[in-house]
């Protein structure tokens, strides 16, 4: 997936969660899109695992396979 997909829903997403779905099935509930980081290298999405912010996963965009919304439609040609 490239860094503008990612961006532009985790600017629209008006703070609604949503899953990553990593290649090999691994997926990660995101609760709010301040969860998800884009480096500055555009290659890379920091996702944070916990409310208190010192557990995250380091996640190259290419194994990003879909973005699926959590209870509600589609939205910018991912599952969102």
């Amino acid at each position: 997936m490239e860094a503008e997909q990612v961006r532009h829903i985790l600017t629209t997403s008006n703070g609604r969660a949503f899953k990553l779905v990593i290649a090999g099935g691994k997926t990660y509930d995101v609760p709010h899109p301040d969860y998800v980081h884009i480096h500055p290298s555009q290659r890379y999405l920091t996702v944070f695992t916990s409310d208190k912010g010192w557990q995250y996963d380091v996640v190259d965009l290419e194994h990003v396979c879909s973005i699926e919304g959590l209870g509600y439609a589609e939205f910018a040609g991912s599952k969102v």
